[in-house]
């Protein structure tokens, strides 16, 4: 894994996302928590989970990254 594209993603999340959208991607992406568990452990529900996660990665996308370069090496 690159460590500048890891610093990076780190910035860009958060930079770019607001709170509870870092908290969705994060668990979501990183950790590969279920959007129910997710939203249990948030206090939302599954809908908003779901919402936070297409915003955040929307707005990475816009922000001139893929989270795919990171998560996939």
């Amino acid at each position: 894994m690159d460590e500048n594209k890891v610093t990076r993603f780190a910035e860009c999340i958060r930079e770019n996302l607001l709170p509870h959208e870092q908290c969705a991607y994060i668990f979501r992406r990183i950790l590969g928590w279920k959007y129910k568990k997710i939203a249990d452990f948030l206090g939302i529900r599954v809908g908003a989970v779901s919402k936070a996660i297409h915003q955040a990665r929307v707005k990475l996308i816009q922000a001139g990254l893929q989270d795919e370069e990171v998560l996939d090496n």
